[in-house]
C-alpha cells in the first residue's frame, strides 16, 4: 500500500485518542543504549526517530517504497545518525540469527519463526496486535514452559487452538 498523508493524522498515532497503553514508554522500559533494535514494518519512522536517543542502533523494515522515502526525509530532519532503513519483507529478514536486542512489530503481518530467529536468546519481541488470537502463532513459536504457553494472556489458551479465548479480555 503506498504511502498517504493519513498516516500522519493524530488519530491513527494515538495523540488525538490515547490508547491504553503507552507503547513507546514500554519499549524504552525494554531498551538499554547498547540495544540492536528492529522494527518491522516501520512505516514513516514516527516510532524509531522517538527511540533512536534510547538504543544504539534501530533498522527499520520497510518495503513500501513511498513510506520509506517519507521516513528517510523524517529521519534526516534529526539529529541521530542511529538509524537505518532497509527495504525488505518480514517474510525472510535480511539479518543473521541472534542479532537484535529487541524487535518490534506494530499492527503489520509479520513471520514469527523469522522474529523469533533473529532475536537473541532472553530478548523481547514487543508487538501490538489487535486480539489475544493474534497472538498465538508468536506464542506456539516461543513455546511453553512449566505454566504452559509464554507471554501475557496465555493462560487462556489452554492446549487447544485457542478456542477457548473469550470475545474481551
Amino acid at each position: 500500500m503506498p504511502y498517504d498523508q493519513r498516516y500522519e493524522l493524530d488519530l491513527l498515532r494515538g495523540t488525538e485518542e490515547p490508547r491504553p497503553w503507552d507503547l513507546l514508554k514500554i519499549i524504552r522500559e525494554y531498551t538499554r543504549k547498547s540495544d540492536v533494535l528492529l522494527d518491522i514494518g516501520c512505516g514513516t519512522a514516527f516510532k524509531l526517530i522517538q527511540l533512536a536517543g534510547n538504543v544504539g542502533k534501530i533498522y527499520g523494515l520497510e518495503p513500501n517504497e513511498k513510506m520509506r522515502t517519507k521516513a528517510e526525509e523524517n529521519i534526516r530532519l534529526i539529529e541521530f545518525s542511529n538509524i537505518a532503513l532497509v527495504n525488505e519483507h518480514a517474510n525472510e529478514i535480511p539479518f543473521k540469527d541472534n542479532y537484535f536486542d529487541v524487535v518490534t512489530c506494530m499492527v503489520v503481518p509479520h513471520n514469527t519463526a523469522e522474529v523469533y530467529r533473529v532475536l537473541k536468546q532472553n530478548r523481547y519481541a514487543i508487538l501490538e496486535k489487535i486480539g489475544e488470537s493474534d497472538k498465538l502463532n508468536f506464542k506456539k513459536e516461543f513455546g511453553f514452559n512449566e505454566g504452559g504457553y509464554r507471554g501475557q494472556f496465555s493462560y487462556l489458551l489452554g492446549e487447544g487452538d485457542g478456542e477457548n479465548i473469550p470475545e474481551r479480555i
